[in-house]
């Protein structure tokens, strides 16, 4: 779906990515940018999951929520200064 909403906005050139890897390989920091927003929605996913009580097995313990979203502030503030 944001394949579609990226060329709708007219970046072509992901029209034919095959994944998100490929999607962002147009752009010069693409795979730092990916590499941090994969940190960062990992992140997020484990605190939601502690937050919320969740009883699924083998999942890692997250930090507090308040303190992941501060890392996460800060992720998207070191994505932010790539694409300057």
């Amino acid at each position: 779906m944001a394949q579609q909403l990226l060329v709708g906005l007219g970046e072509d050139q992901v029209a034919t990515a095959t994944d998100a890897r490929a999607s962002v390989a147009f752009h010069p920091k693409g795979a730092q940018l990916l590499e941090l927003e994969a940190e960062k929605q990992s992140l997020m996913k484990d605190a939601w999951l502690t937050a919320t009580g969740h009883q699924r097995p083998g999942m890692k313990k997250g930090l507090p929520l308040a303190e992941a979203q501060q890392k996460a502030a800060a992720l998207t503030k070191q994505q932010k200064a790539l694409l300057r």
